[in-house]
């Protein structure tokens, strides 16, 4: 039986790992609604308001060894674990053994109701915005993809008059939304929780520095706005949301992390024959682990699994 690697996401991470695969004549599938139409999320936040370009495409290609499956990914199931299973983490570590015989390791279900078996599978779903609901707005977005972001320019293409823009969050992707929308001429208003931005990445004379530069562009800042239902009716023709992500993460038999799945240094994770790769994904071991959780200022404040440093030789 040959391998059947099938990639769920089709992400930067799951097209550069389809791509790769690819190039060495392995054939993949790879499962998302808009498979082959990734683009780079940055410019999606700094081109809303100019007419510029507002994305990087990195296209992918159906080929003889790409198959694309537009469909949403709900659920992995695993195969029963045979006694002499080669999917150990062994054999995960060192794939190249697996060479003459692949076991079924699981099935996908996908929400059309199909389903889609597996000898490898790589998790490469990314990450999702955190959709905050602005009672008196019911229009707000995030820019967080590319639909989100073509929805928001249409509605700006088709204003006939200057727009007062309305932004939640002072992370950078609502920073460059501002910054982008008084540029052009537009209003902007960013509401924060606090009273600086990027408390969290950038130090306190950095803060005051971007405030200030900002100020003077044109942008307004609203501190200590605790709520959205704080934030006054009838002020904004449009309003964008920017309150951070978390990894879109499918269930494998009913188990879901709390952050990301931890994978080792071969971006193996603790189920056999499955592996995550790109934001979806925390390394735990090797060269590359982290001592911390990359995502802890994304979810909510919640602490994340203190994993030890190697004690250097």
């Amino acid at each position: 039986m040959s391998k059947r690697i099938v990639i769920i996401g089709g992400g930067l991470a799951g097209t550069t790992a389809a791509r790769e695969l690819s190039d060495r004549g392995q054939a993949v599938t790879v499962i998302d609604p808009r498979a082959g139409e990734t683009c780079e999320r940055p410019p999606l936040s700094k081109h809303l308001f100019d007419g510029a370009r507002h994305h990087l495409p990195y296209h992918l290609e159906s080929t003889e060894h790409i198959t694309f499956v537009r469909d949403w990914a709900e659920e992995i199931t695993l195969a029963e674990a045979a006694a002499d299973s080669r999917y150990t983490a062994e054999t995960q570590r060192h794939p190249h053994s697996l060479s003459d015989h692949h076991a079924t390791a699981g099935t996908i279900h996908l929400a059309s109701g199909e389903s889609i078996d597996f000898t490898h599978c790589i998790l490469a779903t990314g990450m999702e915005a955190n959709r905050e609901q602005i009672p008196d707005y019911p229009d707000a977005l995030p820019v967080y993809d590319l639909g989100d972001a073509e929805w928001i320019l249409d509605k700006v293409a088709k204003s006939e008059h200057l727009l007062n823009v309305g932004v939640l969050g002072s992370g950078y992707l609502g920073m460059e939304v501002a910054t982008s929308a008084v540029a052009a001429g537009h209003q902007a208003t960013v509401y924060l929780r606090g009273d600086e931005p990027l408390r969290r990445q950038l130090s306190a004379p950095v803060r005051r520095a971007l405030v200030e530069k900002h100020a003077t562009a044109g942008v307004e800042f609203v501190t200590h706005t605790a709520s959205p239902d704080d934030i006054r009716a009838d002020v904004h023709d449009l309003f964008i949301t920017s309150v951070g992500a978390r990894p879109r993460l499918i269930p494998i038999d009913g188990h879901r992390p709390a952050y990301a799945w931890d994978v080792d240094e071969s971006l193996a994770t603790s189920h056999p024959g499955v592996y995550a790769a790109g934001d979806c994904a925390t390394v735990t071991a090797g060269p590359y682990a982290l001592d911390r959780s990359p995502l802890g200022m994304r979810t909510g404040g919640r602490k994340p699994r203190k994993i030890p440093r190697r004690t250097p030789r």
